[in-house]
């Protein structure tokens, strides 16, 4: 008889479980709250009603890093016309660093893979130099990462447990150090200075062996993809696994959890959709966000480390353009904005970089914007982000990247996560449309709320995560809460979290899979190294 799966969410963890189990012979039924899937890869084309009808959106500007394995795996094995996703992935051949008190202030730290690794280190080394960053200061930060990338198990633990700014002692340190570590994490992926040291300086330990483990033929560290995301990536996924044979329900949020048994054989038999349907599985599996585990499996949530995670906004802006001005950074390029108030990063995507890609009329790219910093008062009007009218934010993070062409702009668009709402609007839907949503502090009578946060480890936490066979029978997990070797919230992380957990699954049902798809093979000193 064969073996049914029900995966709830519909994000790259979600559809890695459904992808990785279908594939190995069981019946699988996925679910998805929101009309789109992706989760926070989510991406599509503004409808005709919009102020740029057919422009390309998406929750935030995508990066497909060269230390990727796991995701590269998995997007070689989906159909997208004569290829596969992975031959979509185009290089950004840059990081310009910006300085966010004057932007003609910029260093360029190439990412081509073929230059040495000194190179690009000598680069980093007079960037930060360039930000006013003391060369004492530098030394110490790159002793850090070396002694990281040395250190074994035991020590690592130790590094997990102290913040940021505990580790890199920056009391010792200099302002300009300071700003340009604490912009740089929070511009990459939203970590804060009390979040887990080993977070942050995991992802520059691997930032440093990059070229050891990149997959050919990459020859850039930072990627992207050709083209809007769902185009390249999540459409043909979708579209695959329904040829699979998944069975894909969009707009299905689950409302409750049937139970059987108590002590050790508490287990789910049935989740029921917010419609009234009920769906029964050998195997279930929560993909879903921290904020809907609470409030689907409150006992379990509780008991995790998932409370002791740090919760950060990070959302993603497009501005459609007629041009571009030349003060921007360089379009081969992700422009990170460094001490910028908001800790934006952005990227211009024209022709140049998104090749055959349809753009509607009048519009010559799309200006692609990320937001990190939401409580910290602005250049233009003082404000916190939380404290701005949509309008207002708009007009400040074009004056925070020093672009003052307003003529140039058709229209612009907000994360489809992240809304600003009437404070008895909010208290009115938070059982329906807006419950666990994060809400920002009250400001004039309204308030910001966001669907997706980013969860970070933090000290309390630890980095372990959350391993996807629970102690609750039949009860599987996967997100960025998830025991894997990659540490910060990323694609890759998502996606090793969701071929972990069908590994777990297909293991209780008694169905073969292949972990080598997991992780890149390495042996030796070098796999301790990156995957302790």
């Amino acid at each position: 008889m064969t073996k049914k799966v029900l995966v709830l969410g519909g994000g790259v963890a979600g559809l890695t479980v459904a992808h990785e189990c279908r594939e190995a012979g069981a019946e699988v039924i996925i679910c998805e709250k929101d009309a789109r899937w992706g989760g926070k890869v989510l991406a599509y084309r503004l409808g005709a009603d919009s102020v740029a009808p057919g422009a390309p959106v998406e929750h935030s500007l995508r990066t497909f890093h060269s230390s990727y394995f796991s995701l590269f795996e998995t997007m070689r094995r989906i159909p997208l016309g004569a290829g596969t996703p992975f031959d979509a992935i185009t290089p950004v051949r840059a990081l310009t660093l910006i300085d966010g008190a004057d932007v003609s202030r910029m260093a360029r730290v190439d990412t081509d893979l073929r230059q040495p690794p000194h190179r690009r280190a000598r680069a980093l080394w007079r960037a930060m130099g360039a930000f006013g960053v003391p060369w004492r200061d530098s030394l110490s930060w790159f002793g850090t990462i070396g002694a990281y990338i040395l250190s074994g198990k035991t020590r690592r633990r130790r590094i997990a447990a102290r913040r940021v700014d505990d580790l890199l002692d920056f009391d010792r340190r200099s302002e300009a150090f300071r700003t340009f570590i604490l912009s740089l994490v929070d511009i990459i992926f939203g970590a804060k200075r009390d979040a887990s040291a080993a977070v942050v300086v995991d992802m520059f330990a691997r930032l440093a062996l990059v070229r050891l483990g990149t997959v050919d033929p990459l020859r850039f560290m930072t990627n992207t993809a050709n083209g809007p995301v769902n185009e390249c990536f999540i459409d043909p996924w979708v579209t695959h696994l329904k040829a699979m044979g998944v069975e894909m329900r969009e707009g299905a949020a689950a409302a409750e959890v049937e139970w059987e048994g108590s002590g050790e054989t508490h287990a789910p038999i049935a989740v029921r959709l917010s419609d009234g349907e009920r769906i029964e599985a050998d195997a279930f599996v929560f993909a879903v966000s921290p904020a809907a585990m609470a409030s689907l499996l409150p006992e379990f949530y509780a008991k995790s480390v998932l409370p002791e995670m740090r919760r950060t906004w990070s959302a993603g802006a497009q501005f459609f353009c007629r041009r571009f001005p030349e003060t921007l950074g360089p379009r081969d390029s992700f422009s990170l904005v460094v001490g910028s108030a908001w800790s934006i990063i952005y990227l211009i995507e024209t022709p140049s970089l998104w090749r055959n890609v349809a753009m509607p009329d009048e519009i010559e790219g799309v200006l692609s914007v990320t937001v990190s910093s939401f409580d910290t008062p602005g250049v233009l009007y003082g404000k916190t982000f939380w404290q701005c009218s949509w309008e207002e934010a708009q007009n400040e993070i074009l004056a925070q990247i020093g672009f003052a062409d307003s003529g140039a702009i058709v229209g612009a668009h907000l994360d489809t996560h992240l809304r600003r709402i009437r404070s008895e609007e909010y208290l009115e839907g938070s059982d329906g449309i807006y419950h666990g949503w994060e809400i920002s502090p009250e400001y004039d009578g309204h308030v910001w709320v966001f669907a997706t946060p980013l969860w970070i480890f933090s000290p309390e936490s630890g980095v372990d995560g959350i391993v996807a066979k629970t102690s609750i029978p039949r009860l599987f997990v996967a997100g960025e809460f998830s025991a894997t070797s990659t540490k910060q919230p990323t694609m890759e992380k998502a996606n090793q979290a969701g071929k972990l957990c069908a590994a777990a699954v297909l293991a209780e049902l008694g169905l073969p899979y292949d972990r080598r798809r997991v992780e890149r093979p390495l042996s030796g000193r070098l796999a301790r190294w990156l995957y302790p």
